[in-house]
């Protein structure tokens, strides 16, 4: 299938240094990527996965409920994050449903999270960026 660029993604896709838009569907809230074709032609081979015997892949580890949480009210709010052109590109940091902060820098937050005696378990970083909506999902063979 084919489908030819408006002339607003024309531009965004010559404003991009790197060749790539970032694209969400205002519906479903998924992310999607826009790239230049010989950028997915090199990457195209890491993406075909061969056939591996579920017997030699060991299974991802469970997420904690803390983090997952986390995740959780980020991706929840983010929609909200993303239309506040200021933020775009910061770190946010989430302790189950309460936003920790907003900062330029990861470390920031980390270093609040440490002062506030929070374990490793129970609190997620993210970046506000289109891409944390994405979710990864486990698939049984």
């Amino acid at each position: 299938m084919r489908i030819e660029l408006t002339e607003q993604q024309r531009r965004l896709v010559q404003e991009q240094a790197d060749g790539v838009v970032e694209m969400v569907d205002p519906v479903s809230q998924r992310a999607y990527v826009l790239l230049d074709r010989r950028q997915y032609e090199r990457v195209r081979p890491l993406l075909q996965t061969e056939h591996v015997p579920a017997d030699s892949v060991s299974p991802l580890p469970e997420i904690p409920p803390g983090i997952r949480k986390s995740q959780e009210a980020l991706r929840r709010d983010l929609p909200q994050l993303l239309q506040q052109k200021r933020l775009f590109h910061q770190w946010v940091a989430y302790h189950g449903d309460e936003r920790i902060g907003i900062a330029r820098t990861k470390v920031a937050l980390l270093r609040e999270c440490l002062r506030r005696g929070l374990s490793d378990d129970s609190y997620f970083i993210g970046w506000i960026d289109h891409t944390e909506l994405i979710e990864v999902e486990e698939i049984e063979a």
